[in-house]
């Protein structure tokens, strides 16, 4: 099945059958888009790189605690980092 099709047999699965007959399916790769993504974004493939917290200069350090996924000393990139993350903000 190509990926409008499954596309469309997701969302009739979610909302119901009528849903399911979209009357467009537009689908983005967000890794071809030259606004989004470069190069040096398609060498990894099919991991997501090893983030690290990023410090932020004075006075914002003090003022601004970046929680998301990207922050997350483990899984980043993934929901469960961006929770970790935000639990790790809110505890700091």
């Amino acid at each position: 099945m190509h990926a409008a099709g499954l596309v469309a047999r997701q969302i009739g699965i979610l909302f119901g059958a009528e849903a399911a007959r979209p009357r467009e399916v537009i689908i983005q790769d967000w890794a071809t888009d030259p606004f989004t993504a470069t190069e040096a974004d398609q060498a990894n493939g099919n991991a997501h790189p090893d983030y690290c917290p990023i410090a932020l200069p004075a006075p914002w350090g003090e003022r601004i605690t970046l929680a998301d996924a990207e922050m997350a000393p483990e899984f980043g990139g993934y929901l469960e980092g961006a929770l970790a993350a935000a639990e790790g903000a809110v505890i700091a």
